[in-house]
């Protein structure tokens, strides 16, 4: 499962081919693969989301601060 966020950040949602029923989240160069707790597809594309409004929003915050 594929959302795309911008035209150039599309986060990926997938099973992990290394640990069978897990699922992933994949947003490059936004996240790396980092493995979810969810257990069913709906579940994984929420903490995906929450995981990848976390990341922009601490990315964010760091160039404001800087700034």
């Amino acid at each position: 499962m594929a959302i795309d966020i911008t035209p150039w950040l599309t986060l990926q949602v997938t099973r992990h081919h290394r640990h069978p029923g897990a699922w992933v989240a994949q947003a490059p160069p936004a996240i790396e693969t980092i493995i979810l707790a969810a257990i069913t597809l709906e579940d994984a594309q929420i903490e995906a989301c929450a995981l990848l409004r976390r990341q922009l929003a601490n990315a964010l915050a760091g160039l404001i601060s800087a700034t």
